[in-house]
């Protein structure tokens, strides 16, 4: 993990704005990652999951599997990091969003999923059970933030 986490850290410092997606408690957890970021390491980091109404919006007048690739095609610029979370890698939305980005971190349980061949980087957690995924992914974070801090 060592490794990884390394290199994880180097593109987390020097991206421009570090973009944050998931679905469902995966949401929910790259909004905690974000506040984490923002909050405890001064990095630009937003999370795309917490504008409901924006969200409702696209997945009414368009469709959902568009709900985070139609924001970034506005908000990402060259520099900036996406980071997906996602127990299964095979989100719709999500592979949608990933294809926006350049660079793109990826989170996940399932080996990665669908979402493996668009990582610039994954760390899988190796695990297919989803609340051992989440638990995973939150130690990730978590683990992180503690790097970062250093």
């Amino acid at each position: 993990m060592q490794n990884d986490l390394t290199k994880i850290i180097r593109m987390l410092r020097k991206a421009k704005h570090v973009w944050l997606i998931g679905d469902g408690g995966s949401a929910a957890l790259a909004d905690h990652f974000a506040c984490d970021l923002l909050k405890n390491c001064r990095l630009p980091a937003i999370s795309l999951c917490s504008n409901t109404a924006m969200i409702t919006a696209i997945g009414n007048d368009y469709f959902f599997d568009d709900v985070f690739s139609r924001q970034l095609r506005i908000l990402y610029q060259p520099g900036d990091l996406l980071v997906i979370f996602s127990t299964s890698g095979n989100s719709k939305n999500l592979v949608e969003a990933s294809r926006v980005a350049s660079k793109v971190l990826v989170v996940s349980g399932n080996g990665g999923g669908r979402l493996k061949k668009h990582a610039t980087i994954l760390f899988d957690v190796k695990s297919n059970d989803q609340q051992e995924s989440e638990n995973g992914m939150l130690m990730f974070c978590h683990e992180v933030v503690k790097e970062l801090n250093k």
